[in-house]
């Protein structure tokens, strides 16, 4: 076996999906926020969509293992229901199977479980795997019961995870379903370039190794531009080729095992991994029809470009829009800056905003990193790869910890190439930082969603010294809530509370 062969605990790339290998990006934290924040919204229907084996399954577990304490939830990952079935496989998992009630109508019953959710001010969560197989009967019904009782979306909150299709069923304005709300999409992209390399490197180390001792460069680069960013691929190929390395008895993946890997995934019973010739990536938009009608609409377009673009080249014709549509975006209203909202307690002296910390203060903290604290942006590279290949791992905390040291980083989703940035200390006494005002606070971690922050503010509350929650925008697509607490006398005691809170394991961060 390749686990015993190459020293691994156990297999690091296993095609099941295992929250102990989960590896986190700022495009995963992205759609995971993005899911939970539908939830708490009480949105009622959220799409999940995605190819096939960029993570799905796991974010729906983790949106699971993430939703607070005392709210029913299922998880179903089989497509092939009927629609009775499907009722009752969610009334098990919410915990009610009783054998008296198999014989009555699970509509009936499901709705039942609603209303008393409803009367204790509540709500449930259904997350649903691979929901775009579904019958169209089902997804009608399910659509028709959801919208029976104007509250039922209000209490139910169904999250329908599938590959790209599904959005023409449920999202599409002129999909199969007229639903009375929008219906909010989230897409889970494929990893980067750099990503995927660092997805290797991460299986690799939970499992006892390093990819560059185990991967020659040429092996590396092979896998990652045929995976195209698919988790699933990659780690059906990198299996492959250490089956292959394993089977010629050597010790390094090199770039023949890696090209044997691939030519046995594009082999007979595999779908390729390049796009035949000729076909589209993207489904076909049902209003363009059959093909023919979207290779008419395709030479339709192409014509009306070419038009336009002999049009533009006349002054005559060019100069009065151009005129126009100058004078039009000076007349509008130029966006206000991203503010930074503090949610204050009644009576208490406002927060100072935690990217004002001192200069010195934050260059003294660093001092005290290990060498090469400082790294320079390569072409390709993000932020959230950075922080994994520098700590080993990545979290929202981890990245609002960087951009406390960063301010120079005004958007996580852009960095420069050969752009300089520190990754300062991070340990117990870093989360401890002085206020200018006031003593010393603590930084307790930052999150996703203002739930989120609110159920560990919750459960901290009594151990800390006035945790507030602090609002700010370093992604332009939402909002991340960083949780704060103090002030404290002394940096000692706020060291005292950071290690008490990590004794009972209720500090997040580590």
């Amino acid at each position: 076996m390749s686990k015993d062969y190459f020293g691994f605990s156990e297999n690091p790339f296993e095609i099941t999906p295992d929250s102990k290998f989960l590896f986190l990006t700022a495009a995963f934290e992205e759609a995971l926020a993005s899911v939970l924040e539908g939830i708490e919204k009480k949105r009622g229907l959220i799409l999940l969509s995605g190819e096939v084996g960029t993570g799905k399954t796991l974010l729906l577990r983790e949106v699971i293992k993430r939703l607070p304490e005392g709210i029913p939830s299922a998880f179903l990952f089989h497509s092939t229901f009927t629609y009775p079935e499907l009722l009752r496989e969610i009334i098990k998992e919410f915990g009610r199977d009783r054998s008296e009630e198999k014989a009555e109508d699970p509509e009936i019953l499901l709705e039942a479980f609603l209303q008393g959710l409803r009367e204790e001010g509540k709500s449930a969560v259904v997350c649903l795997d691979e929901a775009h197989k579904l019958n169209e009967r089902v997804s009608r019904k399910l659509v028709a019961f959801r919208e029976r009782e104007r509250w039922i979306p209000e209490v139910l909150q169904l999250v329908l995870s599938g590959q790209p299709e599904i959005e023409t069923v449920f999202h599409d304005p002129v999909g199969k379903f007229s639903l009375k709300r929008p219906v909010p999409l989230v897409r889970l992209k494929p990893l980067s370039p750099e990503e995927s390399r660092t997805y290797i490197e991460h299986r690799l180390r939970i499992v006892g190794r390093n990819a560059a001792d185990l991967f020659s460069e040429e092996a590396l680069a092979l896998i990652v531009s045929q995976a195209r960013g698919i988790p699933r691929w990659i780690n059906t190929l990198c299996d492959n080729a250490l089956f292959t390395t394993r089977k010629r008895l050597l010790r390094t993946v090199d770039a023949n095992a890696a090209k044997e890997a691939i030519q046995t995934l594009e082999g007979p019973g595999y779908l390729p991994l390049k796009p035949r010739s000729g076909a589209s990536p993207f489904p076909v938009s049902p209003i363009l029809g059959k093909t023919g009608g979207f290779h008419k609409a395709r030479w339709g377009i192409v014509l009306l470009v070419v038009i336009l673009g002999v049009l533009w080249v006349i002054p005559e014709v060019r100069l009065p829009f151009t005129s126009y549509f100058q004078r039009r975006e000076n007349s509008l209203p130029r966006p206000a800056p991203p503010s930074f909202a503090v949610r204050i307690p009644e009576g208490k002296t406002p927060l100072p905003e935690p990217r004002s910390v001192p200069a010195q203060t934050v260059a003294a903290e660093t001092e005290k990193s290990s060498p090469g604290r400082w790294i320079k942006v390569q072409k390709g590279q993000n932020l959230s790869t950075l922080i994994y290949l520098h700590y080993g791992r990545y979290s929202l905390s981890l990245a609002d910890w960087v951009l406390l040291h960063n301010p120079s980083i005004k958007d996580v989703n852009r960095i420069l190439v050969d752009q300089k940035i520190t990754f300062p200390l991070w340990n117990e006494e870093a989360l401890v930082f002085p206020d200018p005002k006031d003593g010393y606070r603590i930084l307790l971690g930052t999150f996703g969603t203002l739930r989120e922050a609110e159920v560990q503010k919750e459960k901290i509350k009594s151990l800390v010294a006035e945790p507030t929650i602090v609002q700010h925008r370093p992604d332009p697509r939402r909002t991340w809530y960083r949780l704060v607490s103090g002030p404290y006398a002394t940096g000692d005691k706020a060291l005292a509370v950071v290690k008490e809170l990590k004794t009972r394991h209720l500090f997040p961060v580590f």
